[in-house]
């Protein structure tokens, strides 16, 4: 069941993206993605605050069902979404329509995205992130509750809640401003903080603490993953939208060998040794990345910075 949920998850995830760059202006992309993640980061504080309560209440069965009409309602209210008909398969030589195929599109989306540099930089980025960030930021956070702070499923809650409160508060910062920042500079920067604060997490051992610097940290990926995610609908072109999306859904992926590399070399030399070194690893490989796409990515006039 965890295997299919996050088989679908990501497809989700890549879809309202796309649906937000199908409908909105270039210039407007970053507030709109902005006002698109406010409503994932909100709802990750209120589940992370009241999922308990709520099966504690009516019980794991009816929770589970409470959650799948929310999904089926989402799926109502956008079954119009879009304005835009898929293109048409061209034809063969012979007259006859090509028939859809996923791998073509994958094939065709990856050339795409290996001879465009902002996207190919954006989309190593994203893949660094995953393995190194993600890991530390969510996926570890159950061990450092336990292991580290030593409290129940309420402390992991307010962790929980702390690093999506401050991604909501970056995301509603990004709003009112994402017109007048320079996205490939705001996504670069932002990463560097991110690590930093991640770094700091990992010393911290009283919870109040940490609950607090996640919060800054969350702020930190908030500026980092919005204007990545806009900078990828901004540049890639209609026919190719959909598909550089999903694939920089596959960077997700990035979190299984992050957390699978996690769990030995936490057990030979610590949490906060592991976690320091995934945050050294990913800036000296961010930096690498910034200084080979800077013309792309990090100069003033580069296309990325376009607001």
């Amino acid at each position: 069941s965890a295997g299919l949920l996050g088989l679908v998850r990501p497809s989700d995830i890549g879809m309202r993206a796309a649906l937000v760059g199908d409908t909105m202006p270039s210039g407007q992309m970053v507030g709109a993605m902005s006002i698109q993640r406010t409503t994932q980061d909100s709802a990750k504080v209120v589940g992370a605050l009241t999922g308990a309560g709520l099966v504690a209440l009516l019980g794991m069965g009816a929770a589970y069902i409470v959650v799948t009409g929310l999904y089926a309602l989402s799926v109502a209210l956008t079954l119009k979404a879009g304005s835009v008909r898929a293109r048409t398969h061209p034809k063969r030589s012979s007259g006859a329509i090509e028939r859809p195929s996923a791998w073509r599109d994958l094939r065709e989306g990856i050339a795409y995205v290996r001879h465009t540099p902002t996207l190919l930089a954006v989309m190593c980025l994203a893949f660094l992130l995953n393995l190194t960030a993600f890991p530390l930021f969510n996926g570890l956070l159950p061990y450092v509750a336990k292991e580290v702070y030593d409290t129940d499923r309420v402390g992991l809650g307010y962790m929980a809640a702390g690093a999506a409160f401050g991604a909501l508060l970056g995301s509603i910062a990004l709003t009112r401003h994402g017109g007048s920042i320079r996205p490939g500079r705001v996504m670069i920067a932002g990463g560097f903080v991110w690590y930093a604060l991640l770094l700091v997490f990992a010393q911290v051992e009283h919870q109040a603490i940490g609950i607090g610097v996640l919060i800054v940290a969350g702020f930190a990926q908030s500026l980092s993953q919005v204007p990545m995610s806009a900078l990828l609908l901004r540049t890639s072109g209609d026919p190719f939208r959909g598909r550089v999306m999903g694939i920089r859904m596959l960077a997700i992926y990035g979190n299984m060998p992050g957390l699978l590399l996690a769990g030995p070399l936490i057990t030979h030399f610590g949490y906060r040794a592991t976690a320091s070194l995934y945050c050294g690893i990913g800036l000296a490989f961010a930096l690498l990345i910034a200084w080979h796409w800077r013309a792309d990515l990090w100069l003033r006039n580069a296309p990325a910075n376009n607001r």
